[in-house]
C-alpha cells in the first residue's frame, strides 16, 4: 500500500472524528517530506496514492485543499514524472481554476497554483490537457489584478508568463486567443511601461525583477512568432516603440533583455527600430565569439551582426573587419540556428561590390544550393536569405554562369513550383510569400544571358510563369502575377523564347492584361540600354514599342489590374486598405534591394557584356562596314562598266551560233530546277516535322496540364471528403457523448430508486414480521428458529439505511453529482465496502433460513397465521411483495445489483484517465471481491451439506467426523479390481462395477448394488495413489489406490485398481487426487 494512501486515510479518519487540526498536521508532515526520493518512488510505484492525494482537492475543508495544492505543486517541481501523473488526473485543474478565482488574495494559493501550471506545461504532451481545462483563461484573468502592485506580485507574474509562453509555443490558435481575446499583449505593454518595474529590473541585484523582465519578453516573442495576426496586434498596440526604448535602455545594463527586444522587433518586421551604432569594442567582442567553437556564442554573435546591418553606419566597419569571412565560415555550421542569422547578415552585406567575389566562390555557392535543396518549414528563413544573396550575385554575368554549374535554376524552379502549388491550396506564410517574390527576381537575373534564358525555358519556367498568369487574380497572388509578368518580359527578348511564347495560346494576351501594372523601367533590357548611354527619348520609344507588341485587338482581353477587385466594392475603405497592405510582404517592398531595377542612379551597373567581348564586337562591326563600301572596288573591275565597251565589240552582244548538239542539251538548267525543287521539298518536310514536334509537345503539355488539374481536383475532393468525414465523426462523437451522459444520469437515478425500494423492503420486514415476534416474547416462534430465519437482517438494515442517507445527500445537488458522478459514487461505495462484507453470513445462511421458514409454517400455527395476516396488510397497503420469502431473497440479490450498476456506469464514463474513473473502477473491484467472497463461502456451505447427505445415504457407520468436510465429485462407470498386496493375480476374475465418490479428505468406493458391506474407504492423506505400470496397462486407463495406514493393521493388505473408460478421464482423476494428497500432506 502507498505511504501517501495511508496518510490520506489517516487524514480522512481524523476529519470524521472532528480532529481537523490533526488531519492538517498530517498533511503538513507530507509537505515537509516532498523532497524525499523514497517517497517519490513510492508514489510512482503505487498510483493509487496519487489518486488519494488528488481526491483531497475536492475535500470540503478549505485548509486541506490549500496544503494539498502545495504538496502537488512541490512534487511537480522536484519530479517531472509526477507532474505528468498529476496532469493525467485532470479533474484537479477544475478545482485549481476555482481556487484562483475565489482566493486572489491568498499568496500561497497563487504561488502554488501558478507554479504547478508552469511546471506541468514544460512537457509538450501535457499542454493539450491544460488548454482543454482552460488554465490559460484563469491565469490571464489574474494579470490585471497583479499589475496593480507589480513589485509585490513579481513571482506570480513570472509563473503566469512562463506558463502562457509554454502553452502558446507552436499553437497559433491558442496564441491568438491569449494575445487578443485574453488581452495579454495589452497587459504586457502595461507591464513593460511600468517605470518602477523598469528601474528595478536595471539593477542586477534585483534578480526577481530581471527574471520577470526576461520571461515577459519571451512571452511576447512566443506569441508573435506563433501567429501573423499577433504580429499585427503587437504593432497596433505600439509595442515596437516600447521595445526600441527598452533596447536603448538595457543595451549596457541588461544585454539579455536587449537581445530579446531585438528578436521581437525582427519577428514583427520592425528591425529598423533595433538598429544601433556598433562600437569597435563590441565588434571585436563579436568577432572573438565567432572564432570560438561554442555554438551558443556563435549564434548570439551572428544575430547581433544581423541586427547591426540594419544601420547603414555599421556596414563599413563590419565590411572592413574579419566579420564577413567568419560569417561565411558559419555557413558550414551544423546548427540551423547559426546559419539563419549568418545568411541574414550576408544578404545585407552582399550589396557591397567587395563581397561579391567572396560570396561567388564555389564552396559558398555549393552551400547556398544545399540550403535551397533542403527547403522545409523549419529552414524557410535560411532559404529566403540564400535567395536574397543570389539575387545580388546574379547582377554579374560570370556569377550567373557559376550558378548554372550548380543547377541553381533547376533548384529554384522546384522551390517555386512547390510554394506556388501550396498557395493554390492554402494561404501561405509571409516568409513563403517573400520566397516566391525573391525567386522571380532571381529568374530575371538568370535571363541576362541567352544561354541561361534558354535553359530556364527548357526547365519549364516559361510554362510555369504562364500558368501563374492564368491563375484567377486575388489579393494573395497579385504581386506574384505582377512579378511573373515582369520576369516573362525580361526573357521575351531571346528570339527562341519569343517565338515559343507567341506560339502558346493567349500567352501574349495574358502578358498584355498585366502590362498596365508592370513597371517596364525595372526590366533587364532597359537597364542594359541605360548602361550603354541611350537617351531617355530613345528609351521611352523602346518602351512604347514594347507595349505595342502586346496590344491585343480583342478588347475583351484588355483589362486593368485594378478591375480584378471589383467584387469588393461593398467593403469598407478601411478593409480595402488593410487587404492591399497584406498583399505586400513586409520585408520585400517594391523599393526593396532585391529588385534588380531598384538600384539608385549613383550605383554602379556592371555591363552585361565584358570589355573583351565588346572590343571584339566593335572590331567585327568595323570589318562588315568596310566590306560594304563601294569605294574599295579594284580598278581592274572597271571593264564591267557598260560605258567602256568598244564599238567593235557590238557583235559580241549578238547571240552566238549554237551547234545542233548544244541545242539538244539544256541539262544545266534542268539540274538547277531539280535542285530548287529538292530544297523546297526538304524545307517543306522540315516545316512539317517541326509542326509535328510542336503538336506533340503541345499535346504532351496539354496532357500534363490535364493530369495536373486532375491531381489538384482529386486533392480537393479528397480534402472535402476528409472534412466531411471529420464533421460526421464530430457529430457522432457529440451524439455519443450526449447518449453516455443520459445513460449516466439514468444509472444514477436507478441506483437511488432501487436503494430506496430495498431499504423500504427491509423496513417492512423488520416492522411487520420481526417486531411482532420479538414483542410476543418469541411465543409465536422459538428464538432459535427466529435467529435462523432472520439472521443479520437488523445489521444489514442499519448499514443500507445509512448508505441511503449519504446517497440522498449526493442527489441534493444533482448538477454537481452528474458533473463528477464517477468520483462521487466511487468514493461512497469504497467507504461502505467494509460494511457490505456482513452480507456473507446472511447469504450463507439463506438456504437454511428458507428451509426453516417453510418447516416452521407447518409446525407453528401462530407463525403461519402471522405470515397470512401480514400478507393481507401489505396487500391492502398496495405492495406487490407480500410474502416473507420475497423479502428474505432481496439481500442475496443486492450485491450483484451493485456490480451491474457500477459496470454500466464505468462503460459510459467520458474520461478514462480521470481520477473519478479510477475511483469508480476501484469501487467495482471491491464490490466484486465481496460478491466472490460471499459466493465462495456459500458454495463451501453447500458442499459441506452435500458431503453429510452422501454419508447418510450410504449409511456408513463410524465414519471419522470432520465438520469442514466438503463434497468434491462423483464418477460413475468405473471398473474395480482387487489385489492382495505384492501379488499379480486379482481376487476377482471379472471387474466390479463401481462409483467413485471424492470428498475433501476421503475417497469412497461403492461397488455393486449393496449398500454398506461393499463400500471401501480410503484416507486421501494416508493413501498411495499411483498410475499402473505401462507394461501392465498398455491402454493407460488404470490407477491404483492403497491405504497405507489400513495395510499395516489388516491381515491381508489390499490394493485396488480403478479402471476408467478413457485415458483423459484417468489422467484427470489421477491429477486431482494427487494434488489433494499433496495438499493434505503439507498441512
Amino acid at each position: 500500500m502507498s505511504t501517501i494512501s495511508a496518510q490520506v486515510k489517516e487524514v480522512l479518519e481524523k476529519q470524521k472524528q472532528g480532529d481537523i487540526q490533526g488531519g492538517f498536521n498530517v498533511l503538513v508532515s507530507i509537505a515537509k517530506s516532498v523532497t524525499n526520493s523514497e517517497l517519490q518512488s513510492n508514489l510512482l510505484h503505487f498510483p493509487e496514492g496519487i489518486d488519494d492525494l488528488c481526491s483531497l482537492m475536492n475535500n470540503k475543508e478549505v485548509n486541506f485543499k490549500f496544503v494539498t495544492l502545495n504538496i502537488i505543486s512541490n512534487f511537480s517541481a522536484v519530479n517531472p514524472t509526477l507532474a505528468d501523473e498529476f496532469v493525467k488526473r485532470s479533474d484537479i485543474f477544475d478545482e485549481i481554476n476555482t481556487l484562483l478565482k475565489e482566493h486572489k488574495t491568498n499568496a500561497s494559493v497563487l504561488r502554488d497554483a501558478t507554479a504547478l501550471v508552469r511546471n506541468a506545461a514544460k512537457n509538450a504532451s501535457n499542454r493539450p490537457t491544460l488548454i482543454r481545462k482552460e488554465v490559460h483563461n484563469a491565469c490571464s484573468e489574474l494579470i490585471p489584478y497583479f499589475l496593480k502592485a507589480v513589485k509585490q506580485t513579481e513571482l506570480f507574474l513570472e509563473n503566469i508568463c512562463g506558463g502562457l509562453a509554454l502553452l502558446s509555443q507552436g499553437n497559433g490558435e491558442v496564441a491568438e486567443k491569449i494575445a487578443k481575446d485574453l488581452k495579454v499583449i495589452s497587459y504586457m505593454k502595461t507591464l513593460l511601461t511600468n517605470e518602477e518595474f523598469l528601474k528595478s529590473s536595471e539593477d542586477k541585484k534585483n534578480v526577481q525583477s530581471q527574471r520577470l523582465m526576461k520571461i515577459s519578453l519571451q512571452l511576447v516573442h512566443y506569441l508573435s512568432h506563433a501567429s501573423q495576426n499577433n504580429q499585427k496586434l503587437v504593432v497596433q498596440e505600439g509595442l515596437p516603440n516600447v521595445l526600441a526604448s527598452l533596447l536603448s535602455r538595457y543595451q549596457d545594463t541588461f544585454p539579455e533583455a536587449g537581445q530579446l527586444c531585438t528578436n521581437i522587433l525582427h519577428t514583427v518586421g520592425q528591425s529598423s527600430l533595433a538598429a544601433t551604432e556598433i562600437s569597435e569594442e563590441t565588434l571585436s567582442s563579436l568577432i572573438k565569439d565567432l572564432k570560438t567553437n561554442v555554438p551558443q556564442k556563435q549564434k548570439k554573435a551572428c544575430e547581433s551582426l544581423w541586427s547591426a546591418t540594419d544601420s547603414e553606419e555599421n556596414l563599413k566597419p563590419i565590411l572592413e573587419s574579419e566579420a564577413p569571412d567568419l560569417l561565411i565560415q558559419c555557413l558550414s555550421s551544423e546548427y540551423a540556428q547559426i546559419i539563419e542569422p549568418a545568411t541574414g547578415a550576408l544578404s545585407v552585406l552582399v550589396r557591397s561590390p567587395q563581397m561579391i567575389s567572396k560570396l561567388a566562390r564555389s564552396n559558398v555557392l555549393s552551400l547556398l544550393a544545399s540550403f535551397m535543396k533542403q527547403c522545409s518549414d523549419s529552414t524557410e528563413k535560411i532559404v529566403l536569405n540564400s535567395i536574397a544573396i543570389c539575387v545580388y550575385l546574379g547582377n554579374n554575368t560570370e556569377v550567373i554562369q557559376a550558378l548554372n554549374r550548380y543547377n541553381f535554376a533547376t533548384i529554384c524552379i522546384q522551390v517555386f513550383g512547390r510554394y506556388f502549388e501550396l498557395m493554390s491550396i492554402t494561404e501561405v506564410s509571409q516568409t513563403q510569400y517573400q520566397i516566391l517574390i525573391a525567386l522571380l527576381k532571381l529568374f530575371s537575373n538568370f535571363a541576362r544571358t541567352p544561354e541561361s534564358a534558354l535553359k530556364l525555358k527548357d526547365l519549364g519556367l516559361v510554362d510555369e510563369l504562364i500558368e501563374v498568369l492564368k491563375k484567377e487574380a486575388n489579393r494573395q497572388n497579385f504581386e506574384i502575377r505582377k512579378q511573373a509578368c515582369e520576369t516573362l518580359y525580361n526573357i521575351y527578348k531571346v528570339d527562341a523564347i519569343r517565338e515559343y511564347i507567341d506560339s502558346i495560346n493567349d500567352a501574349t494576351g495574358l502578358m498584355a492584361s498585366m502590362i498596365s501594372v508592370v513597371d517596364l523601367s525595372s526590366c533587364d533590357r532597359v537597364l542594359n540600354m541605360r548602361n550603354q548611354g541611350v537617351s531617355e527619348e530613345e528609351l521611352r520609344a523602346a518602351l512604347d514599342k514594347d507595349e505595342e507588341q502586346f496590344v491585343i485587338k480583342d478588347l475583351s482581353l484588355q483589362f486593368s489590374a485594378l478591375d480584378m477587385f471589383d467584387d469588393d466594392e461593398d467593403e469598407d475603405d478601411d478593409e480595402e486598405e488593410e487587404d492591399e497592405e497584406e498583399l505586400k510582404p513586409a520585408e520585400l517592398d517594391e523599393d526593396d534591394e532585391l529588385k534588380p531595377a531598384s538600384l539608385d542612379e549613383d550605383d554602379e551597373l556592371e555591363p552585361v557584356i565584358d570589355d573583351d567581348d565588346e572590343a571584339k564586337l566593335n572590331q567585327n562591326q568595323d570589318e562588315d562596314e568596310e566590306e560594304l563600301k563601294p569605294a574599295e572596288l579594284d580598278e581592274d573591275e572597271e571593264e564591267l562598266k557598260p560605258a567602256e565597251l568598244d564599238e567593235d565589240e557590238d557583235d559580241e552582244l549578238k547571240p552566238a551560233e549554237l551547234d545542233e548538239d548544244e541545242e539538244l542539251q539544256p541539262s544545266i538548267l534542268d539540274e538547277e530546277f531539280e535542285l530548287e525543287e529538292e530544297m523546297n521539298r526538304k524545307i517543306k518536310e522540315e516545316e512539317e516535322e517541326s509542326k509535328k514536334r510542336d503538336d506533340e509537345y503541345r499535346k504532351k503539355r496539354e496532357e500534363k496540364e490535364r493530369l495536373k488539374q486532375q491531381k489538384i481536383l482529386m486533392k480537393q475532393l479528397k480534402k472535402t471528403e476528409e472534412i466531411e468525414q471529420e464533421r460526421k465523426k464530430q457529430e457522432e462523437e457529440v451524439k455519443a457523448k450526449e447518449k453516455r451522459a443520459a445513460k449516466r444520469k439514468a444509472i444514477a437515478k436507478e441506483l437511488l430508486s432501487t436503494e430506496e425500494s430495498y431499504v423500504k423492503a427491509l423496513d417492512v420486514c423488520q416492522k411487520h414480521f420481526m417486531e411482532p415476534i420479538i414483542s410476543g416474547n418469541y411465543k409465536i416462534l422459538p428464538k432459535d428458529k427466529f435467529d435462523i430465519i432472520f439472521k443479520d437482517i437488523d445489521l444489514i438494515h442499519k448499514v443500507n439505511h445509512a448508505f441511503l442517507q449519504k446517497l440522498k445527500v449526493l442527489f441534493s445537488n444533482e448538477a454537481e453529482l452528474l458533473a463528477n458522478i464517477e468520483y462521487k459514487v466511487g468514493e461512497l461505495i469504497i467507504s461502505y465496502s467494509p460494511s457490505f462484507k456482513m452480507y456473507c453470513g446472511f447469504v450463507n445462511n439463506y438456504d437454511r433460513a428458507e428451509a426453516c421458514m417453510y418447516q416452521c409454517m407447518k409446525n407453528y400455527k401462530g407463525f403461519a397465521d402471522l405470515l397470512s395476516q401480514v400478507s393481507d396488510q401489505l396487500l391492502d397497503m398496495g405492495l406487490r411483495q407480500t410474502d416473507l420469502g420475497s423479502f428474505l431473497i432481496q439481500p442475496v440479490q443486492r450485491l450483484p445489483r451493485y456490480n451491474l450498476l457500477l459496470t454500466d456506469l464505468l462503460k459510459n464514463s467520458e474520461n478514462t484517465e480521470s481520477t473519478g474513473f479510477k475511483f469508480l473502477k476501484r469501487a467495482l473491484n471491491e464490490t466484486q471481491e465481496i460478491t466472490n467472497f460471499v459466493n465462495e463461502a456459500k458454495r463451501g456451505v453447500e458442499h459441506i451439506t452435500l458431503a453429510n447427505k452422501l454419508i447418510e445415504k450410504l449409511k456408513i457407520s463410524e465414519f471419522p467426523r470432520n465438520p469442514e468436510r466438503k463434497y468434491i465429485l462423483s464418477q460413475k462407470g468405473l471398473h474395480l479390481y482387487m489385489y492382495e498386496r505384492r501379488r499379480i493375480e486379482t481376487r476377482n476374475k471379472s471387474p466390479y462395477k463401481m462409483v467413485l465418490h471424492v470428498l475433501s479428505d476421503y475417497i469412497i468406493i461403492k461397488r455393486g448394488k449393496a449398500v454398506s458391506k461393499k463400500v471401501h474407504l480410503f484416507s486421501i492423506k494416508d493413501s498411495r495413489i499411483r498410475k499402473k505400470a505401462e507394461d501392465m496397462d498398455k491402454q493407460g486407463l488404470s490407477f491404483t489406490i492403497e491405504d497405507e495406514a489400513q495395510s499395516k493393521i489388516t491381515q491381508i493388505p489390499m490394493e485396488y485398481e480403478v479402471k476408467c473408460s478413457s485415458k483423459e478421464e484417468r489422467d484427470s482423476l489421477y491429477q486431482q487426487l494427487s494434488q489433494m494428497h499433496t495438499q493434505l500432506r503439507t498441512k
